[in-house]
């Protein structure tokens, strides 16, 4: 049975759209009597079985809106959100610069995004990623810029999330380094705990650069690459979403240093939280999905987590379950 309890939710951490009705399970799940949380978040009112009412479900610092049938049956999850916390324990937290709302409008050029500001002005914004973004591009859904004061930018909007239909979304490439590399410090990757330094940006071979390095005494130095992942259907997240001779080489240069002696560890981010399991996309890279396969096979390791993300921060959130078996 899934357990939840009572909990305040502070209406600016979130999208307004998901306040307007929605309530949460006080007891177990064959238990229809749910409590529902008011526009304002100010108040709780308790009501009984309700058709057709959502329902709130919290696993540690996440909650998920699903939904319930005129049976009282718990349909799939709709949507996952974060919690407001800033507890200390959170060390491997990154919190967003001071973000500024609008609706997509188009992007394109690859590093290019046109956006209606909620004041109604329309800007460009830098869109720090270059995949597809075929998963989290949508014109009309409603983003979330920073901006920066450089006089040496061109734009001074960067365009860091999207709220998509079953979850926030981060399209900033830049962020899972950082993020990363600060769980990692912080102990939060349990398979990588143990290191005494992160160093990143580390040249690997005559041309080419791996993410990060991890060193400590008496222990294998242990090379990490990190791929941010967007790509989510129907649960399944993949990489990548569009072919990526750079990723290939990349687990080419992993496998050498393996067989170099050294440990090397493939890491996939999932930045977004409606993901339950991780696979190559094979459909879109069959070459990319080929080397990962391979490298597995000669030893570098395969580690993916999704992210637990509001509208104040980001953070690891847990390990996805993966599959390297060829899809069909």
């Amino acid at each position: 049975m899934v357990k939840s309890r009572l909990f305040w939710i502070e209406q600016h951490d979130y999208p307004s759209s998901v306040l307007n009705k929605v309530a949460i399970l006080d007891k177990d799940v064959g238990n229809v009597n749910i409590v529902s949380l008011t526009h304002s978040g100010d108040f709780c009112q308790r009501i009984t079985g309700h058709r057709g009412a959502l329902l709130l479900f919290e696993h540690k610092d996440l909650v998920a809106i699903t939904s319930m049938d005129e049976h009282h049956r718990i349909q799939p999850t709709e949507r996952r959100y974060m919690l407001s916390s800033d507890s200390a324990d959170k060390k491997g937290l990154i919190a967003w610069p001071k973000l500024i709302s609008g609706t997509l409008i188009r992007r394109y050029k690859r590093f290019l995004a046109d956006v209606q500001l909620d004041n109604g002005d329309i800007v460009t914004a830098h869109c720090p990623n270059s995949g597809s973004m075929q998963a989290c591009c949508q014109p009309g859904r409603p983003v979330y810029l920073s901006m920066h004061d450089n006089p040496k930018r061109k734009l001074k909007y960067t365009w860091e999330l999207i709220d998509m239909p079953t979850s926030l979304v981060g399209v900033n490439t830049q962020v899972p380094n950082r993020l990363t590399a600060c769980a990692i410090a912080a102990g939060d990757v349990a398979a990588l705990s143990g290191y005494e330094t992160v160093r990143r940006e580390v040249k690997a071979g005559a041309n080419s650069r791996i993410d990060m390095l991890l060193e400590a005494a008496h222990r294998r130095p242990c090379y990490v690459e990190v791929k941010n992942c967007t790509l989510v259907t129907e649960g399944l997240a993949t990489f990548p979403d569009a072919v990526t001779v750079r990723g290939q080489k990349h687990l080419t240069e992993l496998q050498a240093l393996v067989a170099d002696g050294f440990r090397c560890a493939m890491f996939f981010l999932v930045q977004r939280m409606d993901a339950t399991a991780f696979a190559p996309a094979d459909a879109i890279d069959p070459a990319y999905g080929q080397k990962l396969r391979q490298a597995a096979q000669h030893g570098v390791e395969v580690l993916v987590y999704d992210v637990a993300i509001n509208l104040k921060h980001i953070r690891l959130n847990a390990p996805l379950v993966y599959d390297l078996s060829f899809l069909a």
